[in-house]
């Protein structure tokens, strides 16, 4: 199985797992998507950019099922406002080329959409922060 696969692999289990009981009030699983969502950047094999941005899409599409029925404000906060901010204000380091990779297709489908999105540049910024860190090992 290609690296890539692996990855890919790993990101939909994470993303099933913190994603479904989000979407359940209650759910008894709650203290461990917690801990799965605190662990997910530090998982081995696992990219820090590709996990920041698995977690925002996850959240972001849990907004979308949400939204019509809640608070959208107070919903923001408790789905995709956290990866959001951290996407703006300080995006991790890819640590791979698949991370790189990934960052750079976010970004250009960020700004593809035609809205202001900060967390484009920010992105965009970190990967050109690894290409220029790893050029001058």
């Amino acid at each position: 199985m290609s690296v890539a696969r692996r990855h890919m692999l790993k990101s939909a289990v994470a993303a099933i797992a913190v994603a479904v009981p989000a979407m359940m009030p209650g759910c008894a699983m709650a203290p461990a998507v917690a801990s799965i969502r605190k662990a997910a950047p530090y998982l081995p094999g696992i990219d820090p950019l590709i996990a920041l941005i698995e977690e925002y899409r996850c959240q972001t599409a849990i907004f979308d099922i949400r939204a019509e029925t809640e608070d959208w404000e107070g919903l923001t906060e408790r789905t995709y406002g956290p990866a959001l901010s951290r996407l703006i204000d300080a995006p991790p380091l890819p640590t791979s080329v698949e991370g790189l990779a990934a960052g750079i297709e976010f970004a250009l489908a960020a700004i593809g959409a035609g809205q202001e999105n900060p967390h484009a540049v920010s992105v965009l910024r970190a990967c050109l922060s690894s290409v220029r860190g790893s050029a001058a090992a």
